[in-house]
């Protein structure tokens, strides 16, 4: 096997372009890796056995794929799920939720605390959570992680209810969580339907990963896995994309949370896409989506001085060029509003307008070096641009900031 057949392979295999995990240059350095780790003399005597070993090929995708999760991250997703599960949207029987991909579980533990913290009960919910590494899987199946590496948010409270304290900074997941979470070594299109179907989906920042091809086909697939009026969480810069395949926002400010929307007439986008496999891209450059720009915003026209979670709202349905407008407002009086600033950057994100995203962040964390939130969107930034480096040394910085 040959490069270019590694890269098909890879392709084939996950849905993800080599562009998106990194670009050439960190495919070669992963393979590099890979081949000393596993005591082969020559990459060519490595990718000879690759096909061959179950146990090489989780090696070198768990090189490639570089987890970043913490807990109770995007943190009014957490807001809307407990939101949905006291409205009179919640479904009469136990609640079903998939957590894809589930990286080191952080994600899952978080659904499960939410929802022991909104008054659910042993009953009244399953989780099950997936990935296609492994050795993820292996980790957050034994549920132990560090204070200053997986949380960064104000939601640390939880700990001291939901964790059992170790020496040495570490805590460990309470059965009272563990046993609500089943996990597995799945990617996106190995997963199969059943007569149930899920009613909670969390599927964040996995489409950017994908061709636009393979965002349609994966759109499809959550289609079929989720309840008719269940909710799909998404990560900020998917849901433009979703919107483009008959979703809509469910409403809750900011929280990334979509919905199926309703076919009215035949000109509206399909809401029913078929399931399909999976085709590996070519080898060509990813096409990005065409994403909304926010360069020309509509003009404000109200005299009173919008709050932070209204423009969250404006964004969240959508008016995009209105929330942008309304933030440029805000911070004309507020310049040095940290929080604002993060927003901005957000809403830079949504847009796909990663550079001005980026430096908005930096000026966030400029005002407020203590400012989690936009470290972690950062940080997040650029992992998905292959920026690994860049992104580790702000993670680690964030290791080592106190808690507020």
């Amino acid at each position: 096997m040959d490069r270019t057949e590694l890269i098909e392979l890879l392709e084939r295999r996950t849905g993800m372009t080599v562009a998106s995990l990194g670009g050439e240059r960190s495919l070669t350095l992963s393979i590099q890796h890979c081949t000393q780790a596993s005591g082969f003399e020559s990459v060519s005597d490595w990718m000879e056995e690759l096909t061959l070993s179950a146990k090489l090929w989780e090696a070198f995708v768990h090189e490639v794929i570089v987890p970043e999760t913490f807990f109770f991250r995007y943190p009014e997703s957490f807001h809307a799920l407990t939101s949905w599960v006291k409205s009179n949207a919640r479904p009469s029987h136990p609640l079903r939720i998939l957590s894809l991909p589930c990286s080191t579980g952080e994600e899952a533990y978080s659904i499960a605390i939410t929802l022991r913290e909104a008054g659910l009960g042993e009953a009244d919910f399953s989780i099950t959570a997936a990935d296609l590494d492994r050795r993820s899987v292996e980790f957050a199946e034994r549920g132990e992680y560090r204070r200053g590496s997986s949380f960064r948010s104000n939601d640390e409270n939880y700990s001291r209810d939901y964790f059992v304290h170790k020496l040495d900074d570490h805590l460990v997941i309470a059965d009272s969580i563990r046993k609500h979470v089943t996990f597995q070594t799945h990617n996106l299109w190995e997963m199969s339907p059943d007569a149930a179907r899920w009613d909670i989906l969390f599927c964040r920042n996995l489409l950017i990963y994908f061709s636009e091809e393979n965002q349609i086909a994966a759109l499809a697939k959550l289609t079929s896995l989720l309840q008719t009026n269940g909710l799909l969480f998404l990560g900020p810069a998917e849901v433009p994309v979703a919107a483009k395949h008959g979703w809509q926002s469910a409403g809750y400010p900011m929280a990334f949370a979509c919905r199926k929307r309703e076919e009215k007439t035949s000109s509206c986008h399909p809401c029913n896409l078929p399931p399909r496999r999976v085709k590996p891209p070519s080898s060509a450059p990813q096409t990005s989506a065409q994403l909304p720009r926010l360069t020309q915003p509509t003009p404000i026209t109200e005299s009173t001085l919008p709050s932070l979670t209204e423009i969250r709202s404006l964004a969240d349905k959508g008016s995009l060029s209105d929330a942008n407008a309304s933030l440029e407002s805000y911070l004309q009086r507020s310049p040095t509003d940290a929080e604002a600033l993060t927003l901005r950057g957000l809403l830079f994100e949504i847009a796909g307008e990663s550079d001005r995203a980026e430096n908005a962040f930096r000026q966030a964390i400029y005002l407020d070096p203590a400012n989690r939130e936009a470290l972690a969107h950062l940080a997040t930034l650029l992992e998905t641009q292959g920026r690994l480096a860049a992104s580790r040394k702000l993670l680690e910085r964030a290791e080592r900031m106190p808690s507020r």
